[in-house]
């Protein structure tokens, strides 16, 4: 009986299994995050906002600016008393997307000072991969890990000598 050949066997099957769960492990826990950092979603706040501050909005990229219009009933466009931009939060030092008045007092419409205003804009999460290349590629390295720990599934299996005795 050849103890050493048999404990070199359960050795490789032992760092494969260990190897196979880390990689399901990690695999199943970097997954959920390839979707938020390649998708966009869609915001419309209805706020009142302070002349002398700015306000930080739901995102951290600003990708496309749709409307800015006074909240009470009538629908005036109020984008020019505003800026719209990405920029480093003073209240909680992360990046955010902020809305600041550029009029001092008037807010939007007929002179009013604490008139709502409606934004409507398309955002990247927390994490959102601004560049292109970026988000083709952040699918792919899913697909390659998974491919990974199939091979490493496979290597005793065809170590074994199953594929010549299939052959037969």
């Amino acid at each position: 009986m050849n103890t050493k050949g048999q404990g070199v066997t359960i050795g490789l099957l032992i760092i494969t299994a260990v190897t196979i769960i880390v990689g399901l492990v990690l695999l199943t826990g970097t997954s959920p995050f390839i979707g938020t950092a390649t998708t966009t979603g869609t915001a419309n706040y209805q706020v009142t906002p302070n002349p002398s501050t700015s306000i930080d909005l739901l995102g951290q990229e600003l990708i496309t600016l749709t409307s800015v219009i006074n909240g009470s009933g009538a629908a005036v466009d109020c984008s020019a008393n505003f800026t719209i931009a990405e920029g480093v939060s003073p209240r909680t030092g992360t990046k955010r997307i902020l809305l600041t008045n550029t009029t001092g007092t008037k807010w939007c419409g007929n002179g009013a000072t604490t008139a709502l205003v409606n934004v409507t804009y398309t955002y990247g999460p927390e994490g959102y991969i601004d560049d292109a290349a970026g988000r083709a590629v952040a699918p792919l390295i899913l697909i390659f890990f998974a491919l990974a720990i199939a091979v490493v599934a496979l290597i005793p299996s065809l170590r074994s000598g199953i594929a010549e005795f299939m052959s037969r």
